[in-house]
């Protein structure tokens, strides 16, 4: 059913196209519009004769989140994009000669370490079983809203709080699960996702490694910048629009209303 409003979205990157897909399928007459010649923003492509390569990220987690976000406007992901899973998660070398490749399989993970890091194994079983509570946590944060001060004083924040290990570092949370120093580097990288040192980075953010073990990791068959395809293509299939090459000066406001946008091109 077709709703006579206007939706203007500027950028198409994942959240921009998330939203036009979302508010298309609503209804809504929506215009996507983006400065660059391509779609997907920092998950977009760069192509050099036969060969395409991701400009950004080249594997994501937590599939199941895309596959509701597709079934909320009734569409299948897999209908879109050809999703492999990555086994073993990747492989890390040490400067002794171990090599190490974990995977999201729990017993073939623990006859890994039994064999390579003796004596860690119960603690890896012990880091999937808290991890996976405090994850939980943090989900049901992330999933409600904190748009007033009371929202910081819920119960699934005040439930949250002990589990987060939020005053203490990432290295130091994975010491009370690993006796190995080559262990904990192994469940600590991905704190380079945010940039951050493992010795400085909340103990929070052990769920980053946890995702990892926990759901696996995927890449979509052409690269990530097949996710934000999948979006546009859905997007035009509910009659939206989408404008590459025109970038957005400003939002024009009146009486505190957006009412339109003035475009770089002059219009």
């Amino acid at each position: 059913m077709k709703i006579n409003k206007k939706v203007s979205i500027i950028g198409a990157g994942p959240g921009g196209l998330a939203s036009a897909m979302l508010l298309s399928s609503k209804g809504f007459d929506v215009t996507v519009f983006e400065k660059q010649p391509y779609i997907g923003g920092r998950t977009s492509r760069i192509t050099l004769g036969d060969y395409s390569f991701d400009m950004g990220p080249t594997f994501f987690m937590m599939p199941q989140l895309l596959e509701e976000l597709f079934e909320s406007v009734d569409r299948n992901l897999h209908d879109y994009v050809e999703v492999q899973e990555v086994d073993p998660l990747y492989t890390l070398k040490f400067e002794d000669g171990v090599s190490f490749s974990p995977t999201r399989k729990r017993e073939e993970m623990v006859a890994l370490l039994k064999q390579t890091f003796p004596g860690n194994e119960k603690g890896y079983e012990r880091f999937m079983t808290r991890e996976a509570e405090k994850f939980d946590s943090v989900m049901k944060l992330l999933q409600q809203p904190f748009s007033k001060l009371t929202d910081y004083l819920s119960l699934n924040m005040l439930t949250a709080l002990p589990k987060i290990n939020a005053l203490d570092t990432v290295y130091g949370q994975l010491s009370t699960y690993f006796t190995d120093e080559r262990l904990k580097w192994a469940f600590s990288f991905q704190t380079k996702y945010l940039g951050m040192s493992a010795w400085n980075c909340p103990g929070t953010f052990t769920i980053l490694s946890y995702l990892e073990h926990g759901f696996g990791l995927f890449h979509p068959k052409g690269g990530l910048n097949q996710l934000c395809k999948a979006m546009a293509d859905v997007t035009l299939e509910n009659g939206g629009t989408i404008k590459t090459g025109t970038g957005v000066k400003k939002v024009i406001v009146k009486n505190g209303v957006a009412v339109g946008l003035h475009l770089e091109n002059g219009k």
